[in-house]
Formats: C-alpha cells, sequence, structure tokens
C-alpha cells in the first residue's frame, strides 16, 4: 500500500501578556539598570522591548523576565513603552505599560504665596513645568498630599499644623525617577498680630 506523510507542528507560543513593571520611572541621565516585568504566557524566547526595540533579556519564569535598559535610552525626558514580544509560531506582543524618563521639575508660581498664622488647612496650587503624574510637592523637605493636574499645576494639601506660626517655609516639587527636585519657592506665612488705629 502506498504512504501518506503525517506532520507534527509544534504547538503555537502564547500570546504574553505584561502585568507590571518592578520600576516605571528613572532621572534623565541615570545609568543602565536592569527592569524587572511581571505578567504570564512568558517563554524563553520572549524578549521586553523598549518602544518596539528589543532590549537583552533574561528569562526568569513564565511570568517574569528582566532587561538591560541601557545608558542610551535615558539621556531625555518622556514616556516609553515597554512592551514583551514573543516570536512565532503564535506568540505576538503584549498591551504596553509606561515608563517615565523624567527631568527635574521648575516652580514658577504658588497660588496662594502666604496665608495669616492660625489659618485652617489648605490647598496649595503649584504652577511650573516639567511636572509628571507621580510628582509630589514638598514642604521644607516633607511630602505633602499632591495631586497631579497637568505637567504644569499640581495641587498639594498643607496641613494646618504646619501654619500655627509666622515664618517662611520652603516650597519644591519632586517627580519619580531620581531626577532631583525643583529649586525652592518661599511661602509665607504672615503674622496675625491685629492692627490698631488711635484718634485724638
Amino acid at each position: 500500500a502506498g504512504s501518506l506523510t503525517f506532520a507534527i507542528t509544534p504547538a503555537p507560543n502564547p500570546v504574553p501578556v505584561l502585568t507590571s513593571l518592578v520600576q516605571t520611572s528613572a532621572g534623565v541621565g541615570a545609568a543602565a539598570f536592569t527592569l524587572a516585568v511581571t505578567g504570564s504566557n512568558f517563554i524563553a524566547t520572549s524578549v521586553v522591548q523598549w518602544n518596539g526595540t528589543a532590549l537583552t533579556t533574561t528569562f526568569g519564569t513564565s511570568g517574569s523576565l528582566s532587561a538591560t535598559v541601557p545608558a542610551a535610552d535615558l539621556v531625555s525626558a518622556g514616556s516609553f513603552n515597554i512592551t514583551v514580544f514573543t516570536s512565532m509560531p503564535g506568540g505576538g506582543t503584549s498591551s504596553a505599560l509606561s515608563f517615565l524618563v523624567t527631568t527635574a521639575a521648575a516652580i514658577t508660581q504658588l497660588q496662594p504665596p502666604t496665608t495669616p498664622a492660625g489659618s485652617p488647612q489648605l490647598s496649595l496650587v503649584v504652577a511650573g513645568s516639567n511636572f509628571v503624574p507621580g510628582a509630589v510637592v514638598r514642604w521644607d523637605g516633607t511630602a505633602l498630599a499632591t495631586t497631579f493636574s497637568t505637567s504644569q499645576a499640581l495641587s498639594a494639601t498643607v496641613p494646618a499644623g504646619n501654619l500655627v506660626t509666622a515664618g517662611t517655609h520652603q516650597v519644591t516639587v519632586l517627580n519619580p525617577g531620581g531626577a532631583g527636585a525643583s529649586t525652592a519657592v518661599t511661602f509665607t506665612v504672615s503674622s496675625n498680630a491685629t492692627k490698631l488705629g488711635f484718634t485724638t
């Protein structure tokens, strides 16, 4: 009897799923570092990509990979897409997560710039530039509860306990990623002494 060929093809590779980055930001000019990613369906040939360019990748488990991010990718600020790619058969590219390369923020204005001693808790609007999600307004070096609005505006809650006595305080903004704090801007808590008037 004649014979027919029976082909056994390899099972298709699974589509990788990227769920988180162990590190999500770095400062402009930072040194090369190892970026760990977690997810599922990773195989030995899966590679981490930086804006679509493959990074040198080390396989850990089906749920973890690590890749070297070279210093050349950290020379300018911006948001960069991190994906995981697995080759055919099957395979494909995961959905992207953002990695921020940040530069130091700059403050141009505080609103309000002053308040009387003994004031209640207030909302401080900080205007400037280069703000990114995760930026923190600091009061004399201590972080305040901060809300990101835009790259040019943040709002922060100044507790009443910081406004008890008259004096000046240094306000800075710190972006994530180690880019360094902004130059300080002075906030004044003014004396609430009553001004007396006299008539003859």
